[in-house]
């Protein structure tokens, strides 16, 4: 639950949705350490955070399971501008600049609009570095009405992004966490799940730079995996943040010089057409 600390002070509700069986989708069993409700009273200084037991039927889909979920928490949370539903796995890099890119989204009240923002997903590691993957994926991460039709997307909604930066935990964890995920995620019928994580488990710094194409069933949408040294004990800390920022900015520097060289491309053309 490191993400909750970071996104606390700039959120009015916090839900917190948890098996009332303490089972996964799958119908494995897990512990949850009593010291955990400890350290979220502790932290509740607003006292605005607030927990969902729920049952389900866990010889569903998983993802029907997750969709199902994500509609039923937000039918519990207060009337509100915008809802963010967050993974436990999900980190926010920039919260200071949440109400200023909200701010700038113009949104009518009866038509849904989903937030898209930069995710960066989090592979492997070891003692020393953590590997990532080489490109920004795209996030749903916010709407201004909390109705899903397949996991946090809506079919329907305008499409929006705000320059919000997250950092996705996803598959950087301890292997015992890594068999609990794939078993138990809204896509493990997508993908041979055994075969992925012994993949999952062979990466290493001696073989990082030589993976291509490693997304567990859209190859092409994770083309390579990039080291960045652990300088803190804490994934979310100035170093990690210096580094999304400077990857960003790189990625707009690029798409400017893209677009300024598909210009003289243009101009180029129209020139040599009328002196034909």
């Amino acid at each position: 639950m490191k993400a909750l600390p970071l996104i606390y002070p700039y959120v009015s509700f916090v839900l917190i949705a948890i098996d009332k069986n303490r089972k996964a989708w799958k119908g494995d069993s897990f512990e949850i350490p009593d010291d955990f409700f400890t350290w979220l009273k502790n932290i509740d200084t607003d006292r605005k955070i607030n927990i969902f037991e729920y049952e389900v039927d866990y010889t569903l889909p998983s993802i029907v399971i997750e969709t199902y979920l994500r509609n039923e928490m937000g039918k519990r949370c207060p009337p509100s501008d915008w809802y963010m539903q967050l993974d436990t796995d999900e980190y926010i890099i920039n919260p200071e600049k949440i109400f200023q890119e909200l701010e700038k989204i113009k949104t009518d009240p009866q038509q849904q609009t989903m937030v898209y923002t930069k995710v960066l997903p989090m592979f492997q590691s070891d003692e020393n570095n953590h590997f990532v993957i080489d490109i920004f994926e795209e996030f749903p991460m916010l709407t201004n009405i909390p109705k899903y039709d397949h996991a946090r997307i809506s079919n329907t909604a305008e499409k929006k992004t705000a320059d919000l930066l997250f950092l996705h935990q996803s598959w950087d964890r301890k292997a015992e966490e890594v068999m609990m995920k794939i078993k138990n995620w809204g896509h493990n019928n997508d993908f041979d799940t055994i075969s992925f994580f012994n993949f999952w488990q062979s990466i290493n710094y001696d073989n990082y730079k030589y993976i291509k194409n490693l997304h567990p069933f859209a190859p092409s949408k994770w083309p390579a995996l990039i080291a960045i040294p652990k300088n803190e004990s804490n994934i979310v800390n100035p170093s990690m943040a210096n580094f999304l920022q400077e990857k960003v900015d790189a990625q707009k520097a690029q798409l400017e010089e893209s677009k300024k060289l598909k210009s003289k491309i243009k101009r180029f053309l129209t020139r040599l057409y009328h002196s034909i």
